[in-house]
């Protein structure tokens, strides 16, 4: 009878196809590649007749903190299982970097601006496809 370590060391392994690294067994799902928004944290903004959701991390990566990189928002449709996430550029500094701290606030009519222009530059948002990125260049507010 055949023993589980057989049975491992007689399977392939698969690799994923965006990153092309092997993955690990027991997680070689076809979804492992699809991004989505984590519930938790979300705001829920109503666009003609679908409902998206958006985010922005709570607390910034290091090279955002640094002054080397912009903010950036997620978007996705909010029952969207595997659909294109939406990545903006904000093209400006998180209020919370450690050089120049600033006060620039992100409102829903701003990302319903934001969702418009790019459906207008070609994002498809219920096709699984990869993140499309788009630049909303955001004014920032002077203290």
């Amino acid at each position: 009878m055949p023993s589980i370590l057989d049975f491992m060391a007689t399977e392939p392994r698969k690799k994923s196809p965006t990153t092309g690294k092997r993955v690990p067994r027991g997680r070689q799902s076809p979804t492992q590649d699809t991004m989505t928004i984590p519930r938790k944290g979300r705001r829920v903004v109503r666009v003609g007749d679908t409902d998206d959701a958006f985010r922005i991390r709570k607390k910034p990566t290091y090279n955002q903190a640094a002054f080397q990189t912009s903010m950036t928002l997620a978007i996705q449709p909010r029952d969207a299982v595997s659909g294109s996430v939406l990545m903006v550029d904000l093209v400006v500094s998180r209020p919370d970097n450690w050089l120049s701290p600033h006060q620039t606030a992100v409102t829903p009519a701003m990302v319903r601006e934001m969702i418009a222009g790019a459906l207008a530059s070609g994002w498809q948002p219920f096709h699984a496809t990869a993140p499309f990125f788009y630049k909303y260049p955001l004014i920032r507010d002077c203290p």
